[in-house]
C-alpha cells in the first residue's frame, strides 16, 4: 500500500544519504573520518581536551595561528583562528564551536560530536610552507584518520601578536639593553639580505629587525612584556 511504499522510500533515501557521507569522509571501515547523520546514530559531544593539554595555544606553535588548510584531499577548507576557534564547512563546526589548540608538536581539533583529533606538526614556522602537511587521527578511535594540506594565510598579522620577540633574538626574556643591542648587531650582520639572498635569510633578517624595534624602544617593550600589544 502506500504507507508501506513511503516508508520504504525513506529507509532507503536515508541508507542512501548515510553511505553518501561516509564515502565523503573516508567512512565505510577505510580508516577515515566518519560523521553519522540522524538523531539516533549521533556520537555524544565531545570530550575535554586530553589530559595535561591547555586551551592555551603555545607561543612557538602561534605559526598556526590564521593558516587555511585543505581537508582529507578534499575541495573543503579548515581555517584556524588566532582565537582557537576553528571553521570548516561540516555539520559539527555549523552547529558546535570547534576548537583547536597546540603545543609540544601537535595540533589538537575537537570537532564537536566527532571528537578530537590529535595531529604531528611542527614546533615552529617551517621556512616553506607550501605542500606542508600534517597527518594524525581520532584520539578515541585510531583508525579515523585526519591528514592537512597547507593552502594559506588568511590573517597574516595573526601570529606576529604571539611571536616571541626574545627568542627571535636569541635572547631570555630578562635580557638587558645591552644584551638586546648586541645581538641585534650580530644577527643582522649574519642575515643581511646583501650578503644571503635567499629567501629564509630575508625572512629572519625582517624578524630580528621588527623584534628590535620594539624591545629597544622603553613603551613598546613594556607593552609587551606585559601582553598588552595584543
Amino acid at each position: 500500500n502506500a504507507a508501506s511504499l513511503a516508508t520504504v522510500w525513506v529507509l532507503s533515501s536515508t541508507h542512501v544519504a548515510q553511505a553518501f557521507f561516509e564515502e565523503l569522509f573516508g567512512g565505510g571501515g577505510g580508516g577515515g573520518m566518519q560523521f553519522e547523520m540522524g538523531g539516533q546514530q549521533r556520537r555524544p559531544p565531545a570530550s575535554e581536551w586530553p589530559a595535561g593539554v591547555s586551551d592555551e595555544i603555545s607561543r612557538p606553535m602561534s605559526w598556526l595561528k590564521g593558516t587555511e588548510w585543505q581537508w582529507n584531499n578534499d575541495e573543503w577548507a579548515l581555517k584556524l583562528d588566532k582565537s582557537g576557534d576553528l571553521e570548516a564547512p561540516i555539520r559539527q563546526c555549523q552547529r558546535d564551536n570547534c576548537k583547536w589548540t597546540a603545543e609540544n608538536g601537535k595540533l589538537y581539533i575537537a570537532l564537536g560530536d566527532a571528537g578530537v583529533f590529535k595531529l604531528d606538526a611542527p614546533k615552529e614556522r617551517p621556512q616553506n610552507m607550501n605542500g606542508q602537511k600534517l597527518n594524525g587521527a581520532s584520539v578515541r578511535n585510531s583508525r579515523e584518520r585526519l591528514s592537512l594540506k597547507f593552502q594559506r594565510v588568511f590573517d597574516h598579522d595573526a601570529a606576529d601578536l604571539d611571536k616571541d620577540l626574545y627568542e627571535s633574538l636569541g635572547l631570555p626574556d630578562d635580557a638587558d639593553d645591552a644584551s638586546l643591542k648586541k645581538a641585534y648587531r650580530e644577527l643582522s650582520k649574519k642575515y643581511h639580505p646583501d650578503k644571503n639572498p635567499d629567501e629564509a635569510s630575508k625572512v629572519k633578517f625582517a624578524e630580528v629587525r621588527d623584534a628590535y624595534e620594539i624591545l629597544s624602544n622603553p613603551d613598546k617593550k613594556i607593552l609587551y612584556d606585559t601582553g598588552g600589544m595584543e
